[in-house]
């Protein structure tokens, strides 16, 4: 028999649900699972999530410094590279995610999350790329690309992640 470890936030938002909701959700965690902390490289291409730093399309995301949202020259770099794809693909629209590690207020994180969509967007921008091709929103810490905690895991997850529209 698995244990499955519910989140407080998760926690919270089950105490509202009635027990035929709490059922069919244990149930849905149980079929979505995968082995390993971070889950399976399928299983997070299946939810949107790159499977490197770049996707099929050419879109690189962009990582950040703790509590920051300053472009680093990598991250200048990934969307340097970004701009030349968009530019060159005009027919293609991304909606920038912002995201964050795990540390920090849910509030905290949604606005750091956005001010780094925002500075992805601001920098695209710059570099000519059109704004109808672009929009943005913030995740926070809701979608991380890995699970755990530690620098290795947390730096995989402050970013600028770029999803198709």
């Amino acid at each position: 028999m698995k244990t499955y470890t519910i989140s407080p936030k998760a926690l919270g938002y089950l105490r509202t649900c009635s027990a035929a909701a709490v059922a069919v959700a244990l149930l849905g965690l149980t079929a979505c699972s995968t082995k390993g902390a971070s889950g399976s490289a399928d299983a997070r291409a299946s939810m949107g999530y790159p499977s490197g730093s770049m996707d099929a399309s050419g879109a690189k995301d962009a990582f950040f410094g703790f509590d920051s949202s300053l472009l680093s020259s990598s991250a200048r770099e990934a969307l340097s590279k970004t701009a030349a794809f968009l530019k060159q693909n005009p027919s293609e629209q991304y909606m920038i995610e912002g995201h964050c590690d795990e540390r920090g207020t849910d509030e905290y994180n949604l606005a750091l999350g956005e001010q780094r969509a925002k500075a992805a967007y601001d920098y695209l921008r710059s570099l000519g790329v059109p704004s109808e091709q672009l929009k943005t929103i913030s995740y926070g810490e809701e979608r991380p690309f890995e699970e755990g905690s530690g620098e290795a895991v947390w730096s995989k997850n402050r970013r600028a992640h770029f999803a198709p529209k």
